[in-house]
């Protein structure tokens, strides 16, 4: 879609401001991928992997930025299934947060 958008419309801007939010969010993905793999749990120790709290928090800092790009697709009809793509993602993201909320600590 932002091949075919012509440079300078609303249409470009907003689609590559989306772009830049997927290719974050993507990233911060990883991030929080990565952290899953080496966690241990309570009593492998302080040094065997990250602390149970980092998850809920990254994966709280990926949900953020999806809500940048539905907003700027709100208005735009032609762009509706990319808009209900990013809506899909952000619930995705809300459960994840749900089924790590018993990990989050709540002084963070």
């Amino acid at each position: 879609m932002l091949h075919k958008a012509k440079t300078g419309t609303s249409m470009a801007r907003r689609l590559t401001f989306c772009k830049l939010d997927y290719d974050v969010t993507v990233s911060i993905t990883n991030v929080c991928t990565a952290l899953l793999k080496d966690f241990r749990g309570p009593d492998g120790g302080d040094n065997d992997g990250p602390a149970s709290f980092e998850l809920p928090q990254c994966v709280e800092q990926a949900n953020t930025l999806s809500g940048y790009c539905g907003h700027e697709l709100m208005d735009m009809p032609a762009l509706r299934a990319l808009f209900n793509e990013n809506l899909d993602m952000s619930m995705l993201a809300h459960l994840n947060m749900a089924l790590l909320e018993p990990y989050r600590d709540n002084d963070s």
